[in-house]
């Protein structure tokens, strides 16, 4: 041994003797107890000393061996090692290693294979290796593709779950090599099996509220969560729209109870073997349209199956362009089948063509002149002007050479109609090489081509329709976790230009000053807004392309043609210099408030069209919505507010009420319990109880009044409102009306915003709904760190809408009071929802609270 190896190559080459037998780098690297990665560069070294040989065996593995001495008879040697080694397979308990014959039958069995797989020599040897693969598996003849597979290629490694003799299942590493003899003849196989059950599970629990976000922003299909019982503990999603069933039609119900027995035959074998652990798909027809189902269980940390997760994609439209696409290669194949137009023959040294009248006529030529022959320059002349140059050159080559000629080029008929031709045709000589006659035929091809033509659209809209899909699960998985407003945007930018169908995207928003579109995130491009001028002002001629028409109409904008749009024609140069033909520009908007705006390049025309127009808008209002929660939560805990104080003189004649007002109305806290409803708690002076009672009637957005607590002088009353101008745009920009009392008829209210927010909108919104609306005061306030408003912001920044709904209903409609004033199945009629699913948020909300109050440190409040 050289003197020159280190300490750690002499390890390595110790474990190698000298009748040549190979090993591979795995098995290296579990004598040696190291990775892999750092016994692949040890074995490489003693490659480079010249003490070891190697070569490349299957796609990915290497054997390494030392080559034995040539002037020493080793025969004796190998044998004994042969025998050594066979014990030493013998003794490994930590792998399965046994040998196949060629059609996959268990020839040998160590105690490592009794050990893992459960079987006796005696019951296994002769039965085949699909014995230890899952009945699915088995089935699917995955055991048969492996066997191939390794035979093909020399090798096979998978990862997959195997069944021991008692049935059990466990994760294991499998590699099966080929073996073949000196005539290169299928012997078997080896195979080695490596338990790893525990190290390819991944936990997947996640909170409730993360499922439902994503649920209920899941597009063109449906997430499903379903218990042991098979009940649908969460239905949401848009798939329900072409549907005459709804999410509420199925949430807690059993899948027994509202699934047809046609449906119950696929869908409850899958959701039960998902309880057991295991994840499949398929497609089901559900009242005409084709839904694509993945079920997959759902896991404690301690990899306990808790839930049965179904998520549906309505691929219908998908299914629809596979069929097109499958109609399209008839109508091709018919059209390749179409016969020729002509003759042609050539007469190379007097330049004069033959043709017969279609011929003529295919290339808008006189028939008659061309029976008796004609220049070739007629022909060449209507041949398209951005095929010309490359057919005369072909042409050239063939009478250069005395060869073959095979194109395919479009010309222009005696109608004028754009025609595809496919020429086939050979060049004579004479005996002194010299070209003498070209003789072919032509074929129309224009239906075979724009079946070609209209294929490849159909393979990129598929393409881009499959491509969009998975981004926005992706984007729609990924935007929840992000903390800003800032991420959100960077990571829909990133996520659309690492698309193939795509090329760039930025997401920017308006200066007000100047009505410029600035930008605030990008990705496949920079600077693009620094050098593209972009308005939303009508009046300027960058205001009136998709960005410009989008944020002013809240709509998606698509840009079919950048390269035919008159409206296009300020940015045309751009468009060749940035190299897109189509773009979409998205409104970025939640409850009616514009967040930015998304836009989408695309190198193809009419890349937005149809379903892809669909889906894409829907990403705005997904994007929108995360931008809106990020924004209302750093709102909540900002320490700055602005206060605006309105006095509204006779604020009942403003709504045509004719009451005298004797008393106090005092309207303390508004609670949200759905799109536009709220719930107002106040108090009222007993002598105007009637007149609150009589509003309820009067004014359109009072729906019910119900008196929550009685005292001497003051109502606690409970005020249902839907769609009320000032209270839901306060709400729609993260703000609350702090206070609203009407005395001797008048009016004061005080309205608290986040500093973000431009005030401006709301005192437009009051001053609409009261005509005789004053703004008292307008300032920038801090929060009182010594209120319970803070500590309200601390505890309850983490509960979920429904949570906070609950919570609010409950306090302010007396149900903690005692007596209790409310049961919890008034309360939970009053905000629209079940008895049990109140008591299980407002359950819910007191452990987050208290859980949240009791782990912060007191401030020295």
């Amino acid at each position: 041994m050289p003197d020159s190896l280190t300490e750690s190559l002499r390890e390595t080459l110790d474990l190698f003797d000298g009748s040549g037998e190979p090993q591979t780098t795995p098995e290296v690297a579990d004598l040696l107890d190291l990775g892999r990665r750092s016994t692949y560069e040890r074995l490489e070294r003693l490659v480079e000393h010249g003490e070891l040989e190697t070569k490349k065996v299957g796609a990915n593995a290497r054997v390494w061996w030392l080559p034995p001495s040539a002037s020493v008879d080793h025969s004796l040697d190998t044998r004994r090692d042969h025998e050594r080694f066979a014990s030493l397979v013998e003794a490994v308990e930590a792998y399965a290693i046994f040998v196949l014959d060629s059609e996959g039958r268990v020839r040998t069995w160590n105690r490592g294979a009794a050990r893992i797989e459960g079987y006796d020599a005696r019951e296994v040897v002769g039965e085949h290796v699909s014995t230890f693969y899952t009945e699915a598996e088995r089935d699917a003849r995955v055991p048969e593709e492996h066997l191939s597979t390794a035979a093909e290629t020399g090798l096979l490694e998978d990862d997959g779950w195997r069944v021991r003799s008692d049935g059990s299942r466990f994760w294991a590493s499998v590699t099966i090599a080929a073996v073949r003899d000196d005539g290169g003849e299928l012997e078997g196989y080896v195979t080695v099996v490596r338990e790893t059950t525990g190290r390819e599970e991944r936990e997947v629990e996640k909170s409730e509220q993360r499922y439902r976000t994503l649920a209920e922003n899941f597009p063109n299909g449906a997430v499903a969560l379903l218990d042991e019982e098979l009940r649908h503990t969460l239905v949401e999603g848009r798939g329900f729209e072409k549907l005459d069933f709804s999410a509420a039609d199925l949430r807690r119900k059993r899948v027994q109870d509202v699934y047809s027995e046609e449906l119950l035959e696929v869908v409850e074998p899958n959701y039960r073997a998902a309880l057991e652990g295991e994840s499949n798909s398929f497609e089901l027809e559900v009242q005409g349209r084709t839904f694509a189902f993945q079920t997959l269980p759902l896991t404690t940390d301690d990899g306990d199956v808790f839930a049965a997760m179904a998520t549906s994609q309505d691929v219908t439209e998908r299914k629809e362009y596979e069929q097109t696409i499958r109609d399209a290669k008839s109508r091709l194949q018919a059209a390749t089948e179409a016969g020729a137009v002509g003759t042609f023959e050539w007469y190379i040294p007097e330049d004069r063509v033959v043709v017969g009248p279609s011929f003529a006529d295919q290339f808008g030529v006189d028939p008659d002149l061309a029976q008796e022959g004609v220049s070739s320059d007629l022909f060449v002349a209507a041949i398209h002007e951005d095929d010309r140059e490359r057919i005369v050159r072909k042409v050239e080559e063939a009478v250069a050479s005395c060869g073959e000629h095979k194109e395919e080029y479009r010309v222009r008929n005696a109608d004028g109609e754009l025609r595809w031709v496919a020429a086939r045709g050979h060049v004579e000589c004479d005996d002194d090489g010299d070209p003498v006659v070209f003789l072919g035929a032509l074929v129309d091809i224009t239906e075979r081509k724009r079946a070609e033509i209209a294929l490849e659209k159909q393979r990129h809209q598929l393409a881009a329709l499959n491509d969009l899909n998975a981004i926005i699960r992706d984007i729609t998985d990924t935007v929840i976790d992000q903390p800003t407003r800032e991420k959100i945007e960077a990571t829909v930018c990133e996520r659309l230009a690492d698309v193939d169908s795509y090329e760039f995207a930025w997401i920017g928003d308006v200066d007000a000053a100047s009505q410029a579109v600035k930008v605030r995130a990008e990705a496949g491009v920079e600077g693009y807004l620094d050098e593209v001028p972009i308005s939303v002002d009508p009046d300027d001629s960058t205001g009136r392309g998709p960005a410009g028409k989008a944020v002013r109409t809240g709509e998606i904008r698509v840009l079919q043609d950048a390269l035919s749009d008159p409206d296009f024609e300020p940015w045309r140069h751009f468009a060749e210099q940035y190299g897109y033909r189509s773009s979409a520009a998205i409104p970025l908007v939640h409850d009616g408030n514009l967040y930015g705006l998304l836009a989408i390049y695309a190198d193809r025309p009419k890349a937005f069209d149809g379903q892809e127009r669909e889906v894409i808008a829907q990403l705005g209002e997904v994007v929108g919505h995360a931008i809106a929660a990020i924004e209302r939560k750093q709102a909540l805990m900002s320490d700055e507010i602005t206060e605006i104080q309105f006095i509204i003189p006779s604020i009942l004649e403003t709504f045509g009420v004719d009451f005298d007002v004797d008393g106090t109305i005092t309207f303390e806290q508004t609670t949200t319990i759905g799109d536009d409803d709220f719930l107002q708690y106040g108090t009222v002076d007993a002598t105007a109880i009637d007149v609150v009672k009589g509003l309820t009637e009067q004014i359109p957005h009072f729906t019910d009044m119900t008196v929550v607590d009685r005292e001497t002088d003051t109502n606690w009353f409970e005020l249902r409102v839907s769609e009320p101008p000032v209270v839901s745009a306060v709400a729609s920009h993260g703000g609350h009306v702090k206070q609203m009392k009407v005395e001797d008829g008048d009016c004061h209210m005080t309205i608290h915003l986040p500093t973000s927010v431009a005030a401006r909108s709301i005192i437009d919104t009051v001053r609409e709904t009261y005509p005789t609306a004053k703004m008292a005061s307008r300032r920038q306030i801090a929060r009182d760190d010594d209120s319970l408003e803070r500590v309200h912001r601390l505890v309850t920044e983490d509960l979920t809408e429904r949570q906070r709904t609950a919570l609010e209903a409950a306090v302010y409609a007396g149900y903690f009071a005692w007596p209790r004033e409310r049961t919890g199945e008034r309360i939970a009629e009053s905000i629209g929802i079940a008895s049990p699913t109140f008591h299980q948020h407002l359950r819910k909300a007191q452990q987050k609270v208290f859980g949240s109050l009791f782990a912060t440190p007191a401030s020295g409040q």
